[in-house]
């Protein structure tokens, strides 16, 4: 069941009049339907009438911090090592450029911090990159590598999906990527996303080898329908 106390379900009452009778009940039981979508129950933590945290069983997932810089940086090395990283934009890993970054993220409500709670580390960076004119959410993430396999992107985006579906009304989350990366794209799919094939794609810059490459992208969708009846 829902682990939200007397006074935030009062704040989430109030962050709900703006929705039709019919829809209040479902907002109200917004930790119940994750745990059948996901199997982790979630409680959301308000700052005013914010939300300012998501928490579950092994989770965190919150704004970033200033003190987040270490655990960026680890996030950062990982981007850059990956099989794939030349089909996304850099991102510098130094000391200062990271402290620069963090100190960004930090004072944006675009982007969330997944933070394992028994590691005190955060191993990965969701962003909500915005909504177009289809009301598409376009929700972009990277992830540290030597976290892969815990299930941890997984369960961060079911309950930001979930989140964004019942307060951001998108018809549709999208997030775009490539074909062959199964890591990042296995807990996509594994929520219940469709991959549409967008052809060749050319990467940013040169890899490692000093190619040019190309490669098939996709887009990851699923719409507010297919998100209602995954759970």
């Amino acid at each position: 069941m829902c682990n939200i106390s007397t006074a935030k379900k009062s704040i989430l009452q109030q962050n709900i009049e703006s929705y039709s009778p019919k829809e209040k009940p479902v907002i109200l039981r917004i930790a119940e339907e994750v745990s059948n979508k996901t199997k982790h129950t979630y409680s959301i933590n308000f700052n005013e009438n914010e939300p300012d945290s998501f928490e579950t069983n092994r989770l965190l997932i919150r704004h970033f911090r200033d003190s987040d810089c270490k655990d960026l940086q680890q996030i950062a090395i990982s981007k850059e090592f990956s099989e794939f990283a030349d089909f996304d934009h850099e991102w510098p890993a130094d000391e200062k450029s990271i402290k620069s970054i963090t100190e960004y993220f930090a004072a944006k409500k675009q982007f969330w911090a997944v933070e394992v709670k028994n590691l005190s580390s955060v191993v990965c960076m969701v962003n909500f990159n915005g909504m177009n004119a289809e009301k598409q959410m376009d929700i972009g993430n990277v992830m540290n590598g030597e976290y892969f396999d815990n299930d941890y992107e997984y369960e961060a985006l079911g309950v930001l999906y979930d989140y964004c579906f019942k307060y951001l009304n998108p018809e549709e989350i999208i997030a775009h990527w490539v074909v062959a990366d199964k890591k990042k794209i296995e807990p996509l799919k594994k929520l219940g996303m469709t991959m549409l094939n967008t052809g060749l794609t050319d990467a940013f810059k040169a890899n490692a080898k000093g190619e040019k490459r190309q490669t098939e992208g996709c887009k990851m969708i699923i719409t507010r329908k297919e998100w209602e009846a995954y759970r």
